[in-house]
């Protein structure tokens, strides 16, 4: 458990020194695989997954698409920004409330508990 934990926390937080570099590549207009930001720059594939969320959470419009590669880069323009919101980031979101909802049906079954006793 205790590996899972670091590895969490380690996908969780954005070191600023990977987001300012992913930054500064982004803005001049370059696209990134997880492989290219690991042997350009020495970013391990969970710290740059934390970097690029960071810096979305910050307002940056990155985008990736996957007929691209996967790779990650600044949006074009408005237009693309929004289509990569509602084509990607939408869908995972329903994907992730489903989840908890199946989940939260699931607990009172796999642990013999009442909801109330979960309240």
């Amino acid at each position: 458990m205790g590996n899972a934990m670091s590895e969490r926390t380690e996908y969780s937080t954005a070191h600023d020194g990977d987001v300012n570099v992913l930054l500064a590549a982004f803005e001049a207009g370059r696209a990134l695989t997880k492989q290219r930001a690991q042997n350009e720059f020495g970013i391990p594939e969970r710290r740059f997954r934390a970097a690029v969320a960071k810096l979305r959470e910050q307002g940056e419009p990155i985008v990736s698409w996957s007929e691209e590669g996967s790779a990650y880069r600044m949006a074009k323009d408005a237009a693309e920004a929004e289509l990569f919101i509602e084509r990607e980031l939408l869908p995972r979101i329903r994907h992730l409330e489903r989840q908890v909802r199946h989940i939260r049906i699931g607990i009172p079954v796999k642990f013999k508990v009442t909801q109330q006793q979960l309240i």
